[in-house]
């Protein structure tokens, strides 16, 4: 993701998991980690929706499961 303009970066592994319908989110800039996020806990604790919804929200890497 680019925040502030694109003047600061903010990396992280986001898996999903199909079958309790939970993300869990690893923060690289700040080792953290976010586990067990319903749908909604994403909306409202953390800003990947509005970096997606503002088109800052890029695909970095390689996809380590899943398809």
């Amino acid at each position: 993701m680019l925040l502030v303009g694109g003047l600061c970066r903010s990396s992280k592994e986001i898996h999903y998991d199909e079958q309790t319908k939970r993300f869990d989110i690893y923060n690289e800039i700040d080792d953290t980690y976010q586990s067990n996020l319903t749908e909604k806990a994403l909306h409202t604790k953390t800003n990947i929706p509005e970096a997606i919804k503002n088109g800052v929200f890029y695909y970095h890497g390689e996809q380590l499961w899943g398809i």
